[in-house]
C-alpha cells in the first residue's frame, strides 16, 4: 500500500525463492538500536517456503507483544530470521535472501518520529555535561549520516520500488489515510494465471487483467 513501484520485478521473482526487504542501517540504529533489521515492506516467497511458514506460524504468539514493531514489524521479522538461522542448516533454508535497502527502501522514513529522536539526541548532547553513551553516540552518528548524505544517490538503476513509510497500521498515522477504495480493484495489478493439468500455470509477464471471482476460486482450489 505504501510501496511505489519503479520497475518490473521479473528479474527478482524469477531467480529468488524467498526475499524480504531490509531497513536502512542508519534508520535501524536510530529507531531500534541495531545495525540490521528485516522489513515486511517487500516480501516474495514460493509456496510453502520454510521461513515464511515459520513467520506465519509464530504470528499468533507475537500478537501479545507490546507494539506493532515486535508484532509484525522489523523487530519481529529480524527475531524470526535469527530463529530460522539457528534451527535450519544453510542447505535447508531454501534460498532465503534479505535484499539490500537500495532495492525497495532506498529512502529513510520521513515521518516525525525519526526526526524527533535525532532532535532530542542533538539537544541533549549540547547541554549534557558528560559525553553520550556508546548507544546514543551511534544514534547521533546515524542521524548525521542521514543529514550529510546525498539522498539522490540512494535511488539507483537497481532500485525496483520506493517504500514510503506511511505507517498505515499505526493508530497515530491511520487517521490521515482514511480514504477507502474497493479492494477488488487491486486485482487489476495481478497477472492472470491459467490452470493446467499439472496445476496453476506460469503467470504471463506483462499480461495484466482483473481476475474474476470464479478464476480466484479456481486458483485457490
Amino acid at each position: 500500500m505504501d510501496v511505489h513501484c519503479l520497475r518490473p520485478m521479473d528479474s527478482l521473482v524469477s531467480k529468488e525463492t524467498c526475499f524480504f526487504d531490509q531497513e536502512r542501517p542508519e534508520q535501524s540504529r536510530i529507531l531500534h538500536g541495531v545495525d540490521f533489521a528485516v522489513m515486511n515492506s517487500a516480501i516474495g516467497c514460493v509456496r510453502r517456503h520454510p521461513f515464511l511458514e515459520q513467520v506465519l506460524r509464530n504470528l499468533r504468539a507475537a500478537r501479545h507483544n507490546a507494539d506493532i514493531i515486535r508484532t509484525t514489524g522489523p523487530l519481529y521479522l529480524t527475531s524470526q530470521l535469527k530463529l530460522f538461522q539457528r534451527n535450519y542448516l544453510i542447505s535447508q533454508r531454501g534460498g532465503l535472501r534479505v535484499l539490500q535497502p537500495h532495492v525497495f527502501s532506498p529512502l529513510p522514513d520521513r515521518s516525525a518520529g525519526l526526526r524527533d529522536i535525532c532532535s532530542r539526541l542533538t539537544k541533549h548532547q549540547l547541554t549534557a555535561r558528560q559525553p553520550p553513551s556508546t548507544s546514543a553516540q551511534l544514534k547521533l552518528d546515524a542521524c548525521q549520516q542521514l543529514v550529510e548524505a546525498n539522498s539522490s544517490a540512494w535511488i539507483t538503476d537497481r532500485t525496483l520500488a520506493i517504500h514510503r513509510f506511511l505507517h498505515l497500521g499505526y493508530a497515530g498515522h491511520s487517521a490521515r489515510h482514511r480514504h477507502r477504495f474497493p479492494v477488488d480493484s487491486l486485482f487489476l495489478l495481478v497477472t492472470k494465471a491459467t490452470k493446467t493439468e499439472s496445476g496453476v500455470g506460469a503467470r504471463t509477464v506483462g499480461q495484466f487483467s482483473r481476475l474474476t471471482k470464479a478464476e480466484l476460486n479456481e486458483l485457490a482450489s
